[in-house]
């Protein structure tokens, strides 16, 4: 699930929203659901459309062409822009970062994976079984109670993404 990085106003640190629904509105308060038919949305705003690589969801950003938006320094001049992972939207000085990044999710085990093998145990995957795919590099890994290859190490088997499923590997403390 992609999600928008905000700064709390609170803590002044970087936060986490998910993105759910189809369509949010970026404002003073944040990220906030704004209904699909809205006449005249409140401002920018954050628009699901179509899927990506394994099904996941698309988003643009739709703002009022004039309206000082911007994403990565560069004026949304035509009022649309087809979001990537990392983008950096600043509007009225505040600033968000969109991330397509996701925690990792136990599920069944894909049908195009069947047969494939686990990166840590190398046994192939059965119908029926859970996996986990890591956020970073997509490697499957087994997660069940009996066969635990997702968490029997604190990172991934093929990169150094955590396991623990609490940490973020990126986040834009680095801005």
């Amino acid at each position: 699930m992609a999600l928008v990085w905000i700064v709390e106003r609170e803590t002044g640190e970087w936060a986490a929203r998910p993105l759910s629904g189809e369509a949010l509105g970026l404002g003073e308060r944040g990220v906030e659901p704004v209904p699909v038919d809205a006449a005249e949305p409140l401002g920018p705003v954050l628009r699901r459309y179509g899927a990506g690589p394994a099904g996941r969801p698309r988003w643009a950003l739709l703002a009022e062409p004039g309206r000082k938006v911007r994403a990565n320094g560069e004026a949304v001049e035509t009022g649309i822009r087809v979001l990537r992972n990392r983008d950096l939207l600043t509007l009225a000085g505040q600033q968000f970062v969109f991330s397509t990044e996701e925690l990792p999710f136990a599920e069944p085990v894909p049908e195009d994976r069947i047969g494939t093998r686990c990166a840590r145990c190398t046994r192939a995957f059965v119908s029926g079984e859970v996996v986990v795919l890591c956020p970073r590099c997509g490697t499957a890994h087994h997660a069940m109670e009996t066969l635990a290859c997702w968490s029997y190490r604190p990172r991934c088997a093929t990169c150094d993404a955590s396991t623990s499923g609490e940490e973020y590997a990126w986040t834009p403390d680095s801005l």
